[in-house]
């Protein structure tokens, strides 16, 4: 009765995108200055899930679960809508898998460019369509996502708004389809925070954060004119990026990128050199610190720990790439930083 107290703020259309899982995960609502927010602690399940507005027509959705026991999640929705949602791997491949006779969304013989395998998070444009849409969580996995969740009538506005038709909207969203190499869009969704829900002018922050997601898809779509086989430096440069950001410590190697853009290794360093005019290791280490900076300034983690965070099996290596970077060491920078916050 809680549960279903709790959802009556959302309209039948959204709630029909969401609530039977919640029902069948056994949620309970927990206390957030915006949007619904539930936890999970059940002999099959443990984790949380948040729900919210950003405007009329536009539900965003997070959600994390540990799967203690297999289970199969059912949706049904009651309307079409289309989502855009950067899930862990697993969770794309769950979604991609369509139980034989149990659901009715686009089979994965459809995705529109594979998965790229390097990545720990995928990036999916899909549109789903009224009726039963089943998934099957597995025993031991952990499945994490972020999603926008889009119905017509704020794809009509968001249209007018963005000076492009909900037709060339749908056309970005219309098919299953890997936005994997869509950078801009990928920092965005993953840029979404449960924590800034509990803050003043969270429904505001969700609408700004929405809206970039819909430029970064519309832009991304429009200057979409690869030819498979025949990537551009930037293009090649981007993709490397992404799998960099997302994992800085453990990031594929560069026979894999090699193999996974369908290029050779020479032609992928020659690329990144041409569009950055830095080797793919520089770069590499650039990024590392940048990590590694936020986490002294952020936490309240050790040297060590930090070097290990970004990948660093020894303190001293990690110490020696960031003193040839800055001109400090680990500790003098965060000294420095902390005095001048003084």
């Amino acid at each position: 009765m809680e549960l279903d107290n709790a959802l009556n703020r959302f309209t039948h259309e959204e709630r029909s995108i969401f609530a039977e899982q919640l029902r069948q995960l056994k949620a309970e609502p927990y206390p957030i200055a915006y949007g619904l927010l539930t936890r999970i602690d059940t002999e099959d399940s443990l984790g949380w899930f948040w729900a919210g507005n950003s405007e009329e027509g536009c539900l965003v959705t997070m959600k994390r679960l540990l799967q203690k026991r297999d289970m199969e999640l059912i949706e049904r929705p009651s309307s079409r809508y289309w989502c855009l949602s950067l899930l862990t791997s697993i969770s794309a491949e769950t979604f991609l898998k369509t139980p034989e006779g149990r659901a009715e969304r686009v089979p994965v013989d459809d995705l529109k460019e594979p998965l790229s395998p390097e990545l720990k998070q995928h990036l999916l444009a899909y549109e789903m369509a009224p009726g039963m849409h089943a998934y099957q969580l597995k025993e031991g996995n952990s499945y994490q996502s972020c999603s926008i969740n889009l119905l017509p009538t704020f794809l009509e506005r968001i249209g007018r708004d963005l000076l492009t038709s909900p037709s060339d909207l749908k056309k970005a969203l219309r098919h299953t389809r890997s936005l994997d190499r869509a950078l801009e869009l990928r920092k965005t969704l993953g840029s979404f925070s449960i924590g800034r829900m509990e803050l003043p002018g969270a429904r505001l922050y969700l609408s700004g954060k929405v809206r970039q997601a819909m430029a970064d898809t519309i832009d991304f779509h429009l200057s979409d004119r690869r030819q498979e086989g025949s990537l551009t430096d930037l293009e090649i440069s981007n993709r490397v990026k992404i799998c960099i950001a997302d994992d800085v410590a453990r990031p594929p190697s560069l026979d894999d990128l090699a193999a996974a853009l369908l290029v050779s290794k020479t032609k992928l360093c020659q690329a990144f050199m041409r569009a950055n005019g830095m080797t793919i290791g520089s770069y590499l280490a650039r990024a590392r610190l940048t990590r590694a900076q936020d986490l002294l300034i952020q936490s309240d983690k050790t040297i060590a720990e930090v070097a290990a965070d970004v990948g660093f099996k020894h303190q001293s290596n990690f110490s020696l790439m960031f003193k040839r970077l800055t001109g400090q060491s680990p500790s003098e920078w965060k000294a420095s930083k902390r005095d001048a916050a003084l």
